[in-house]
């Protein structure tokens, strides 16, 4: 009787050990944060930004943004119509640039001397000269004065990035 109990105990450990391995094995992982989703844009994290912009002269034009509400909302509700609105696929000059793992000692200070912000989501636009950077045009959300997708169209026409129609008020 003793020995039946062990076999029976034996073969039941060795199953549900095979069981939690496997479910181990099939567990889903966490995507990475993309909330560009419907367009083939380039993608950094906040770390690698910084030598990716003085390696490339020129004009840039960065969105900043974390895995928050805000930032979807700002994906969903602003980007997306605009991107339907210029018949394209994506925004191809619009780098995100992921600021869901952000450091403790990145403070709002040190993004406003860096970037030209901060608080985020927030779209700027550089330029790099000689190793130079100048910050052009910087939009930024807060919760007591968030932008619109007016602000951003704008944005991106202020800054010749926008392929869609501009809508000129007419004078009647």
């Amino acid at each position: 009787m003793l020995k039946r109990l062990l076999i029976y105990f034996l073969v039941l450990f060795f199953t549900a050990s095979l069981l939690f391995i496997l479910h181990l094995f099939y567990q889903p992982q966490p995507a990475p944060l993309v909330l560009l989703d419907y367009g083939q844009g380039l993608s950094f994290d906040y770390d690698d930004i910084q030598d990716y912009v003085m390696r490339n002269e020129g004009n840039h034009y960065l969105w900043f943004c974390d895995g928050g509400v805000d930032c979807k909302f700002v994906n969903d509700n602003m980007l997306r119509p605009l991107v339907n609105q210029v018949k394209e696929e994506d925004f191809m000059d619009l780098v995100f640039v992921d600021m869901s793992n952000l450091r403790q000692d990145v403070s709002p200070s040190r993004l406003l001397s860096d970037w030209g912000f901060s608080t985020y989501p927030a779209f700027v636009s550089i330029t790099i000269e000689e190793n130079q950077k100048t910050i052009n045009h910087v939009l930024q959300w807060s919760f007591s004065d968030p932008f619109t997708q007016t602000d951003i169209k704008q944005w991106m026409i202020d800054n010749e990035i926008w392929n869609g129609p501009i809508d000129v008020p007419t004078e009647e």
